[in-house]
């Protein structure tokens, strides 16, 4: 069975792509904040879902995201669906700070950690040589 991870899968996009996955056979691990949204999908199809509660500003995501990979059983994709938007229409620099925090540096750590986890995967080393040959060939 394929497995994806999906993180910001409590509501929105990342819920229904969750759903999408689960619907097609794939085993899938959840990630977000509101562990409640979380439970709940675990509770609907317990034996494809599995969950972890993840800030993906936090000093622990990164082994929050390992531990829901190890639950999973491994990753075949990772999908990175949180984020944050907010009006600020005063500009409150803590605002901005909060947006940049989740979206640039949050998203930066977790991407950084699912690389690390493909990286030394057979088939990551397959898809990554195609792209080295063909920019050697251009």
């Amino acid at each position: 069975m394929k497995r994806i991870i999906i993180v910001g899968a409590s509501s929105g996009i990342g819920k229904q792509v969750a759903l999408n996955f689960i619907a097609d056979g794939w085993k899938v691990g959840v990630a977000a904040r509101r562990e409640e949204a979380l439970k709940e999908l675990k509770l609907q199809i317990p034996a494809q879902v599995e969950y972890e509660v993840i800030d993906i500003t936090s000093a622990d995501a990164t082994s929050r995201l390992n531990a829901l990979i190890d639950k999973l059983g491994g990753m075949d994709i990772y999908f990175h669906c949180s984020g944050v938007g907010h009006q600020n229409t005063k500009i409150d620099i803590k605002v901005e700070v909060d947006t940049v925090r989740t979206n640039a540096l949050g998203f930066t750590q977790m991407s950084v950690a699912a690389y690390n986890y493909f990286k030394d995967k057979e088939t990551f080393k397959k898809f990554t040589s195609k792209f080295k040959k063909k920019e050697i060939e251009n």
